[in-house]
Order: structure tokens, then C-alpha cells, then sequence
């Protein structure tokens, strides 16, 4: 139930969000480190590994980036060699959420904290926080708001997962 603990830091981050609409890096960044060491030591190091190189060197020059990008493709099938599917698909969810974060359809802390809930809890928490998402989307939409802190329906997605976990 280690996602239980994850809720209050959660709380907090959407809490800041609402208040301030940033959520300071000493928030998510020091998580998303943990996450990424947890991950590597005990579950699937290239992602781990990719998921560095998606969050930190994400600024290099351009050109370093077609370098980079050659050196995550084989990062991604040397996940899938030692995870199989599931870290495929794991890693193209990391991939896609930085490309959401690159077209600035998501916040740096939103896609940090993605990150690090992915890297801990797997790909069983992508759907609940897409459900989680889906359903702030549908309330800004009612509100005829333009944009709504995005870590509140992130919040309400780990609550689900949370919820789902205590029901099993």
C-alpha cells in the first residue's frame, strides 16, 4: 500500500498548484530522483536510465539531441530485452509524457510527478490517472475554463488507483 503514502506528497503538490498554479521543484524533483534510483536498482534499469535522459538532458544542444535520441531508442530495447512488453510500453508512456510536456500540453512538475508515480507503481497506474485527468478535463470543460492545475486530476487518478488496490 506504499501508494497510500503517496497521497498526502500528492495532496500537497495539488494543494500548492491551486493556490500558487506552480509546484516548486523541491516538491517533485527530489521524488522523481528516488523514483528513478528505486527503479533502477529494483525493477528495469535502461528505463530507469531513459528516464533520466528525458527529464535532465533534455537541454542539450541540438546537436547532441539526434545522438541522444539514438542512444534512448536503444535504451528502449534494452528495457523490453530484459522486461518484455511490459517495459516497452512503460517506456513509451515515459516517452509520451515528455513529448506532451515538450508541446506544453502539460506542466514540468505534472510531468515529473507522472514520471515518478509510473516509476514506482508501473504501468497499472496509467489508467486511472488518464481517468483521473479525463474527468478534470470534463469539469474545466463544464466550467468553460481554459486550463485548471492539471495535478488535481493526477491526484484524483492515484486516489483511484488507491481505492482499486483496497477493494482487491
Amino acid at each position: 500500500m506504499f501508494v497510500l503514502l503517496a497521497l498526502p506528497w500528492l495532496a500537497f503538490c495539488a494543494w500548492h498548484d491551486l493556490r500558487t498554479r506552480t509546484v516548486p521543484p523541491s516538491l517533485t524533483i527530489p521524488s522523481l530522483m528516488i523514483a528513478i534510483t528505486w527503479h533502477g536498482l529494483n525493477e528495469n534499469w535502461p528505463l530507469a536510465i531513459l528516464a533520466v535522459s528525458l527529464t535532465i538532458l533534455d537541454d542539450l544542444p541540438w546537436r547532441w539531441r539526434g545522438f541522444l535520441g539514438g542512444v534512448q531508442t536503444l535504451l528502449l530495447v534494452a528495457a523490453t530485452i530484459l522486461g518484455g512488453i511490459e517495459a516497452v510500453l512503460l517506456g513509451l508512456v515515459l516517452i509520451g509524457v515528455w513529448l506532451l510536456w515538450k508541446l506544453n500540453r502539460l506542466g514540468g512538475a505534472d510531468a515529473q510527478v507522472i514520471f515518478t508515480l509510473s516509476l514506482f507503481f508501473g504501468l497499472p497506474i496509467i489508467l486511472p490517472l488518464a481517468i483521473g485527468t479525463g474527468l478534470q478535463a470534463g469539469f474545466q470543460k463544464l466550467r468553460r475554463k481554459e486550463t485548471m492545475p492539471a495535478m488535481l486530476g493526477i491526484l484524483t487518478g492515484a486516489s483511484i488507483y488507491a481505492i482499486a488496490l483496497l477493494l482487491q
